[in-house]
C-alpha cells in the first residue's frame, strides 16, 4: 500500500515514545542534472529540500547514468514531496 515499514530496535519504554516513529531515512534519486551539477555539494543542496542529508553517492560512470543518490531523513508527519520543479 505504498507505506513505509519502520523498524526500531526495542528498548524499555519505547512503547510510550511516539516521536521515535516520526522520522525515517529514504534514498532519493536526482536525475537529468547537468554534468557540472553532479557533485556532493549539489546533492547536499538539493537533498536538503526534502530533509536532513546523511549520505550522497556520486556515480563514477558506466551504467549509473546522470543522477545522484541522496540519503535523506524525512519527517513522516509531513506529506512526501512528489517531484520538484526548479524555479
Amino acid at each position: 500500500d505504498n507505506q513505509p515499514l519502520i523498524l526500531v530496535p526495542w528498548r524499555e519504554g519505547i512503547e510510550t515514545k511516539e516521536e521515535i516513529f516520526t522520522k525515517t531515512w529514504i534514498w532519493i534519486q536526482i536525475w537529468n542534472l547537468p554534468m557540472h551539477w553532479i557533485s556532493k555539494e549539489a546533492g547536499k543542496k538539493i537533498g536538503s529540500i526534502c530533509g536532513t542529508v546523511k549520505e550522497i553517492i556520486v556515480p563514477t560512470g558506466g551504467k549509473e547514468g546522470k543522477h545522484l543518490k541522496v540519503l535523506v531523513e524525512i519527517n513522516l508527519n509531513q506529506p512526501l514531496l512528489r517531484g520538484q520543479q526548479s524555479k
